[in-house]
């Protein structure tokens, strides 16, 4: 588990979004994805990118708020696997 403090960016081009980047032991290559705001509903539903994930899938790319903080879960395998792009 890790906890980064971070300030939402701002959008250039559709929603504000942070890439991630995942680094493991096991993995051959890194994994790349984007972690999504859930305050940005509107604009994440007008970014292009977001748009080409199938949208039972897209909620594994937008955090989700708990409490004063935001969660994001990156999964790996399994059920609710994060999308990754390549």
């Amino acid at each position: 588990m890790f906890h980064f403090t971070v300030r939402k960016p701002v959008a250039e081009s559709g929603a504000p979004f942070l890439h991630v980047t995942v680094f493991g032991r096991g993995l051959l290559r890194h994994l790349n994805t984007r972690l999504y705001f859930p305050d940005e509903s509107n604009a994440n539903d007008a970014d292009p990118v977001l748009r080409l994930v199938d949208a039972l899938r897209r909620p594994t790319l937008v955090a989700r708020r708990e409490g004063q903080v935001l969660r994001f879960d990156v999964r790996l395998q399994g059920e609710g696997e994060t999308v990754f792009f390549e």
